[in-house]
């Protein structure tokens, strides 16, 4: 009886040095990259979750967002499934609340030539073809040709596409401060860090047009 005994108190402080030095090491990676999956698992214990009116408030401002968004990129939004995957309260007047956007488009031109790189490289072979090479307009003729196979044919099938998107905001006398939401996106790559979004962001139709015009001004250089 002895014997059996002494053999349990092993066991069990064998058992709380094993548990110690879980926490120990925890403790070490801390600070490292896999030391924050650790801080995201202890911070989740004690996560504070934000009211179901707030997600849904978060929700409608994602999912307008989104329709904005396509509206901005030339894109037919043919389907739109906005998913909250977790929500919780960052302190007791900031709330956060992070969204799956599921959504299926196609590009909404009428034609592709209606399109800013269509109309960037035609502008610069309107101006530059008397100048151009064989070889620098065979170039130009080329990507032009790529472009209207391209763009027609997203014109007319749909394409899926997927990102996560976060959204924080402040709560004022118990209501959600829409001018105080700021979002933010992983931009369709999982598992990475989120970066500050905004609409402004996305390049006009001019930006785009110029941008083209002078990348193929450089490519068709002497």
């Amino acid at each position: 009886m002895k014997k059996t005994s002494i053999t349990l108190e092993k066991k069990i402080r064998i058992y709380f040095l094993i548990v110690i030095l879980v926490f120990i090491v925890g403790a070490l990676l801390y600070n490292t990259v896999y030391g924050s999956l650790f801080s995201e698992f202890i911070q989740s214990i004690n996560r504070v979750p934000a009211s179901q009116e707030v997600v849904d408030q978060l929700q409608v401002q994602i999912t307008d967002l989104m329709k904005e968004d396509a509206e901005v990129r030339h894109l037919k939004l043919h389907e739109l499934d906005v998913k909250v995957i977790s929500h919780q309260m960052l302190d007791s007047s900031t709330v956060e609340a992070i969204f799956d956007i599921n959504g299926l488009t196609s590009l909404n031109y009428e034609k592709a030539e209606d399109s800013p790189v269509l109309k960037g490289l035609l502008e610069f072979k309107k101006q530059k073809q008397d100048t151009l090479s064989p070889s620098a307009l065979e170039l130009v003729d080329q990507e032009i040709n790529k472009w209207l196979d391209e763009i027609n044919r997203y014109i007319i099938e749909s394409i899926p596409y997927y990102m996560r998107m976060k959204a924080v905001g402040k709560i004022k006398e118990g209501e959600l401060d829409p001018a105080t939401i700021e979002f933010y996106s992983d931009k369709g790559a999982r598992f990475v860090e989120f970066f500050p979004y905004s609409l402004a962001d996305i390049p006009s139709d001019e930006e785009v047009q110029q941008r083209v015009y002078a990348d193929i001004e450089n490519s068709t250089l002497p």
